[in-house]
């Protein structure tokens, strides 16, 4: 963590990203695509500093190394289990957890392994009632649902792009910013 860190993101891992994705769409797509089991590997493989900011972004954990406030992993946003039943809960759970092991398969292509994995598997038909609720459940945290997180992995690479495309500020910028703050 910087010093001053207020974000999730410190300013090298920002830097990492924007250095490997600012004027570099085509590389966010494939990322994604990759991500989503379009494609099975990226172009060019990605440095080791991207990977792992990356997994941050795709895959966060709570870890001693973030500002107060900014503890986040995929189990966020289920805090309503409280108001289910046992069985239902579970189910929720077990569906998160179908996910996370997804976004963990898919992001080892991501460094250069193989799998034929896609997001549209848990839409198989064939499977029993059960599995397909709890398929369908992982499928729309990761591409559909809007509610407690959902759209993952199109959300995080938006908020990628979002990132990239904020210019960073110099440290002539910011004395003149605060200059102008503090004379109001």
């Amino acid at each position: 963590m910087d010093k001053g860190q207020t974000g999730r993101y410190s300013k090298s891992e920002l830097s990492v990203l924007r250095s490997a994705f600012s004027g570099n769409e085509s590389l966010l797509y494939e990322v994604r695509d990759v991500m989503l089991g379009f494609r099975e590997k990226l172009s060019n493989p990605l440095m080791p500093e991207v990977l792992e900011v990356l997994k941050k972004f795709l895959l966060p954990e709570i870890s001693a190394d973030l500002p107060l406030g900014r503890q986040s992993d995929l189990y966020v946003g289920m805090d309503d289990f409280k108001n289910f039943a046992p069985e239902s809960a579970v189910a929720l759970l077990q569906a998160r957890e179908l996910a996370i092991d997804y976004l963990k398969e898919r992001f080892t292509v991501l460094e250069g392994k193989e799998s034929t994995r896609k997001v549209v598997d848990f839409l198989d038909r064939s499977k029993e009632a059960s599995e397909r609720h709890k398929n369908f459940l992982a499928y729309s945290f990761l591409v559909i649902s809007s509610e407690a997180g959902g759209r993952h992995i199109e959300s995080r690479m938006y908020e990628i792009e979002a990132l990239c495309m904020q210019k960073e500020e110099t440290e002539e910028e910011k004395k003149v910013r605060l200059a102008k703050d503090s004379n109001r």
